[in-house]
């Protein structure tokens, strides 16, 4: 990945924000990527794919489904880190191929496992393919107090959140697109996060 910075003393115009760092850089280099940024009168733009950290939890009724989606965009996919409950990320890893961190199954702590990282900003993208049929039982009651607390946790941390295949088809989209290249700032696993905190030590 490269980097280009220029000093900047105050604030561009959107409309002249990627000009004005570019204007050194030799595009014709097959793609810019877009991460642009003003901190501390520095606008650092960065070139390369982007890995983020992509999360994906599926009840057993829609196991079927996200496997199906993620055969689909598995080219996508195969470009970011995914980890996944147990048991649904057996079912993608054997029908795609793509290398999966597998954590504890739902049942076991595998959603918890999940939340915890959400919290600490170390998940970029979740999956939650839900039940659409509600169940009364005390298992269910529990797992619902669990789905409500992953909920919770995405709008208080700004966690990209699909629960349906449209969703989920628009946000693989836009990670395409590089729409979602801004969380390579705040994910503190990202390679810019990680380089930052090495620089500091030494």
């Amino acid at each position: 990945m490269q980097f280009y910075e220029e000093g900047c003393k105050k604030a561009l115009p959107r409309k002249n924000f990627c000009a004005k760092i570019l204007k050194n850089v030799d595009i014709s280099l097959t793609r810019v990527e877009k991460i642009c940024y003003y901190k501390t009168g520095t606008i650092t733009c960065f070139r390369g794919v982007l890995t983020l950290e992509i999360a994906i939890i599926a009840d057993d009724t829609k196991k079927e489904l996200i496997t199906q989606f993620c055969i689909a965009y598995c080219g996508i996919l195969s470009k970011h880190s995914i980890c996944a409950t147990s048991t649904t990320g057996a079912y993608i890893s054997d029908a795609t191929g793509l290398k999966i961190e597998k954590l504890l199954s739902g049942e076991l702590g595998g959603e918890q496992q999940i939340a915890s990282r959400i919290s600490f900003d170390e998940i970029d993208i979740l999956f939650y393919f839900r039940a659409n049929t509600p169940q009364m039982d005390d298992f269910y009651s529990n797992r619902f107090m669990v789905e409500q607390n992953l909920l919770r946790l995405c709008d208080v941390h700004n966690v990209l959140l699909a629960t349906n295949i449209a969703t989920a088809e628009t946000i693989v989209t836009a990670l395409e697109r590089g729409d979602l290249d801004y969380r390579e700032i705040i994910n503190p696993r990202s390679e810019y996060n990680l380089r930052k905190k090495k620089k500091r030590n030494f």
